[in-house]
């Protein structure tokens, strides 16, 4: 794990600007993009003010608290804890920072999340049921302005990015073929280009549409 402290202390900058108590952070790319890693269910908190909160599951525990010690790691074993962990992490948030953000009583305070296709609905809705104090909103505002400029290294990886994809539409050109499937064309593509570093594909293939429009078998 590599946490960008300064890719947070950007955010948070943009955070306390926005009004915002913190991101909720729930997605693969939020997650690898902050601490240099992803997991199977990512999640953490980044406070307005101070060091991120780690939200891990219970076969997780070993491996994160080796590369993070025991300060701010909070273990759950299933879906009801790791939301209760995160009611009570922004309870203790919102009673802790109140005083430095000014917070009127009864005001609500802004919680950054990333709502895009990858976020699961069941959670966002459950998040707005159990922290009633807090007003959920979409984290565009601060993570846009934090991406809209690349930094070298993710320059490199987006230029190998692109080398890694010319080798699967190389692939793709060999494989259309009379008798081939859209299954079988995006297996082997997928393959290549794993096989050449990608962590894997962003998105599910879309070769079948295309493959049957060409007159090729599909399934």
């Amino acid at each position: 794990m590599k946490i960008h402290h300064q890719r947070i202390e950007k955010a948070q900058v943009l955070m306390k600007q926005q009004g915002m108590l913190g991101l909720m952070i729930m997605n693969h790319d939020d997650y690898q993009f902050f601490f240099g890693e992803t997991r199977v269910q990512p999640r953490a908190i980044i406070p307005v003010i101070g060091e991120p909160i780690f939200i891990c599951f219970s076969a997780e525990e070993d491996e994160i608290r080796s590369a993070l010690g025991t300060e701010g790691v909070k273990i759950f074993t299933h879906v009801g804890e790791q939301m209760s962990i995160v009611k009570n992490t922004f309870q203790s948030l919102l009673k802790e920072l109140s005083p430095a953000l000014e917070v009127k009583e009864g005001e609500k305070l802004k919680v950054g999340m990333q709502m895009w296709f990858q976020t699961p609905a069941f959670l966002v809705d459950l998040f707005r049921k159990i922290n009633k104090r807090i007003e959920l909103v979409p984290s565009d505002p601060v993570m846009n302005e934090l991406r809209i400029v690349k930094e070298e290294g993710e320059i490199e990886l987006l230029t190998r990015a692109q080398e890694i994809a010319a080798e699967g539409m190389d692939c793709l050109q060999e494989m259309l073929k009379p008798g081939r499937t859209g299954h079988e064309i995006a297996t082997e593509v997928t393959y290549v280009m794993m096989k050449a570093g990608a962590s894997g594909p962003a998105h599910l293939s879309i070769l079948t549409p295309a493959c049957a429009a060409a007159g090729f078998t599909a399934r």
